[in-house]
């Protein structure tokens, strides 16, 4: 077994350099289809109101004739929220509306282009879809569904050097974790805290192996306490962000476990997936 074998991590991050994309691109393009990133940009009403139905968003452009019929529901609905709640949430609202009304009508490039260089959208992450797609590229072998438990005893075996598995906990996350003999590499994005792109930039991505396996047990533990959780913190927030207690328990993980597949593969799947992504978004 070679030590110094390459990680999905690397894999991806050498095919992106070499390619002169970005990991923003790359996410989004990887994680999304069109629906639903303009879906990302749908304005939420206030609790307990009901408003105008606007359009729902597609894979395609919505056509210039329905589109024509938003601006006056939109208007509509704004003046509703106005009367309600006030003048700063029909602000809020009808912004967030005009937004989304523009997104409806752009083409697949467009909308990827105006995400990227326009809005803060591409910041936070599906972390389903970013897990699951991960996985797809990884393309291992399953071995098991396992517990936290069975996770952590996985990791720690020395005859399983190359494993990964798609963790999650419900009903809130899911992630990617890699084992590459004594190291750990976590991937995962996580709506409203961050994107994988802001993972990579500012998240503690590599890990030595028993301290991982110590974190996992003291950031999910079998109770949940109101003690400050360092450990709860590195795995699932960027540096920088404030120390909180555990949110999570043990009781609440479940894991598949896989083999990981050969380097060739693996590559050859990042590849070919990155192509298909970009026939999906022309």
């Amino acid at each position: 077994m070679q030590t110094d074998a390459k990680p999905l991590y690397f894999m991806i991050k050498n095919f992106i350099e070499a390619n002169r994309l970005s990991w923003s691109r790359w996410e989004i393009m990887a994680s999304m289809d069109a629906a639903t990133l303009r879906g990302s940009y749908l304005p939420l009403a206030p609790q307990d109101m009901t408003l105008n139905q606007i359009p729902t968003a597609q894979d395609q452009p919505i056509d210039k004739e329905t589109l024509s019929l938003v601006p006056e529901l939109i208007e509509d609905n704004t003046v509703a929220i106005k009367r309600a709640t006030g003048a700063s949430r029909a602000a809020a609202y009808s912004q967030a509306a005009s937004v989304y009304l523009k997104t409806l009508s752009l083409s697949k490039q467009e909308l990827l282009e105006y995400t990227l260089n326009t809005s803060d959208i591409y910041s936070t992450g599906i972390c389903g879809e970013t897990a699951n797609k991960l996985n797809l590229i990884a393309k291992g072998s399953k071995i098991a569904d396992v517990s936290l438990e069975g996770l952590i005893n996985a990791l720690g075996r020395t005859d399983l050097p190359r494993i990964y598995a798609v963790v999650h906990i419900a009903p809130s996350h899911r992630f990617h974790v890699e084992k590459v003999v004594d190291k750990i590499f976590l991937l995962q994005s996580w709506v409203g805290r961050f994107s994988l792109a802001s993972w990579v930039n500012k998240g503690k991505i590599e890990w030595d192996l028993y301290e991982f396996l110590e974190a996992l047990q003291v950031a999910l533990p079998a109770k949940r306490g109101a003690d400050i959780n360092k450990y709860y913190s590195l795995l699932f927030n960027l540096k920088g962000a404030a120390l909180t207690p555990s949110a999570h328990t043990s009781d609440q993980v479940s894991c598949a476990m896989y083999q990981s597949a050969d380097e060739k593969t693996v590559r050859d799947n990042i590849e070919a997936t990155y192509h298909s992504d970009v026939s999906k978004w022309n």
